[in-house]
């Protein structure tokens, strides 16, 4: 029932009685980055340093602790995400070793080979966003550098996947050319799907389904062309779809973060038939 949030000066709680935000702890004053939960510790990526962003410190309702992932790039963690079974995984911006990493059972793998040819491994621009299907397969979005996927129980360095315009039915911000794509948001359905934000895609479609039909198929026999695309043809009419939470009743909330934008915030309900937009709200 507490609310925590991260912020330029601390961390910060809200109960679920109490009207304003508190610092937990007066003296503690770092920027923090991203937060996640794991067995009731709060895990958050801080800036420990004026010229570099720093490491992760846990929380446990008393004090703070600082924790360096023993990784090549560990040092400059911007999101966190913890999965459906306990494993925390991080994004590190590490110009020289980006990727991502996953900690099981005290052991930090990292992901930091696409099994694609010709994908660019670049987050020195920025991951946005780390999300869990129900198949145990792993999502990241990045701001230009599209989507990446981990497959369930893969544990080897070449599983990751590389979604482009090419590889998908996700599009760049400039043409059909364009390599230029931002995926900054996941959700996953009661369906067995996952729905993908594609920010200021250059058909419109800048909401995407990925029905579990999809997800039932052999990895390599997976057919892209089950993606459902949504945009101003079905009356979504926001160029800057951006992160994405569904409600108890299925319907999903699509924020904006393009300043200034005519819409901010849009309620979208596949009235549970997300794979057909013909009676969508």
């Amino acid at each position: 029932g507490t609310l925590f949030a991260g912020k330029g000066d601390g961390l910060y709680q809200k109960g679920p009685l109490e009207t304003t935000f508190t610092r937990v702890n007066d003296d503690y004053t770092a920027k923090f980055w991203g937060l996640t939960v794991r067995n009731e510790e709060i895990w958050a990526a801080i800036d420990t340093s004026p010229t570099y962003f720093g490491g992760i410190v846990r929380w446990d309702g008393g004090g703070f602790d600082y924790f360096y992932p023993n990784t090549p790039g560990g040092d400059q963690i911007l999101t966190l995400a913890t999965s459906p079974t306990g494993e925390v995984w991080v994004a590190a911006r590490n110009s020289r070793i980006p990727g991502v990493y996953r900690l099981a059972n005290g052991i930090w793998y990292p992901y930091a080979d696409p099994n694609t040819d010709g994908a660019p491994w670049k987050f020195s621009i920025a991951i946005n966003s780390i999300e869990f299907d129900q198949y145990g397969g792993t999502w990241i979005g990045t701001w230009g550098n599209s989507a990446y996927y981990i497959g369930e129980g893969v544990e080897v360095s070449d599983c990751l996947y590389y979604f482009n315009q090419i590889e998908s039915k996700l599009s760049g911000t400039a043409g059909a050319d364009s390599e230029f794509i931002v995926v900054n948001g996941f959700e996953p359905d009661p369906s067995g799907g996952m729905w993908v934000s594609n920010m200021e895609a250059w058909d419109d479609n800048t909401l995407l389904y990925i029905p579990a039909s999809w997800f039932l198929q052999e990895p390599l026999n997976r057919d892209m062309n089950l993606w459902v695309e949504y945009g101003i043809a079905e009356g979504l009419n926001s160029q800057h779809v951006s992160e994405i939470e569904m409600d108890e009743r299925g319907r999903l909330w699509l924020a904006s973060i393009k300043q200034g934008a005519d819409i901010a915030l849009i309620m979208w309900d596949p009235k549970g038939t997300p794979s057909n937009p013909d009676d969508d709200e």
